[in-house]
């Protein structure tokens, strides 16, 4: 087994790569929170949207009635 000093290259560049992996960990791990969160609001939003779309066909179908009138 090889011993590290604190300035010796092969520290510096094992400590890097470590600290990279964390990184790309932390990122990872929150990214698919947020993923998951965004679906949930998706789920539970679900019936708003619907509601929103068939008022949205609604007001079409009624613009387009009253223009051929």
């Amino acid at each position: 087994m090889r011993v590290l000093t604190p300035r010796s290259p092969a520290c510096v560049s094992e400590t890097v790569e470590h600290e990279a992996e964390l990184r790309h960990k932390n990122e990872m791990l929150r990214l698919e929170a947020e993923l998951k969160g965004r679906a949930k609001v998706d789920r539970e939003n679900r019936d708003i949207n619907l509601e929103k779309i068939r008022v949205e066909a609604a007001e079409r179908r009624k613009t387009v009635l009253e223009s051929i009138q």
